[in-house]
């Protein structure tokens, strides 16, 4: 399937409400994952998406089992990918980029300089609080925490809990 097909369906997926927790919306529920399941690269059993949430490039991004996005969140998934491993807990209006525009040349004006491509690597049992921005390259280790609204520029290690802007260690998880 082409790239351009796995988007339109990632899209007609991010369109439909969830309501996970009312019984007769269950095969609404069904809908949608069987799309996003069709749109992404990987996704793993029990793996979810709530409403509204965006994914750009969606052929180019692997969700773990029994992972997921929060509502309203944006994912910017260029050719360097986004990975998420088993159960990664998600809040509301994530953002995570998996590119940056390059910027160095000033003879050259920043939109024709083109852009770099780095994979976002998140490990299994990660919590990531909401509204979280996640810039490219970065890899949280398994076992992390990161703080509602923080921006993450910079790779965290396994078991650390991260706040802040930018996201800094303040403890790891015993």
């Amino acid at each position: 399937m082409t790239s351009h097909k796995r988007q339109f369906l990632s899209d007609i997926a991010s369109a439909i409400p969830t309501k996970p927790y009312i019984p007769k919306y269950k095969l609404i529920d069904k809908i949608r994952m069987f799309l996003f399941r069709k749109s992404f690269k990987k996704i793993g059993s029990d793996s979810y998406v709530r409403s509204f949430t965006k994914i750009y490039g969606p052929d180019k991004l692997e969700i773990g089992n029994n992972s997921g996005f929060g509502a309203r969140s944006h994912i910017f998934c260029s050719d360097g990918g986004v990975v998420l491993g088993n159960d990664v807990l998600m809040g509301p209006e994530v953002i995570i980029f998996s590119s940056d525009h390059n910027y160095i040349d000033r003879n050259i004006i920043i939109k024709k300089q083109g852009s770099t491509n780095k994979k976002v690597v998140i490990g299994n049992d990660v919590y990531i609080g909401a509204r979280v921005i996640i810039l490219p390259g970065v890899t949280i280790g398994d076992g992390a925490v990161i703080g509602a609204g923080a921006i993450v520029t910079k790779d965290i290690p396994p078991y650390a809990v991260a706040v802040g802007v930018p996201a800094k260690i303040i403890r790891y998880r015993e």
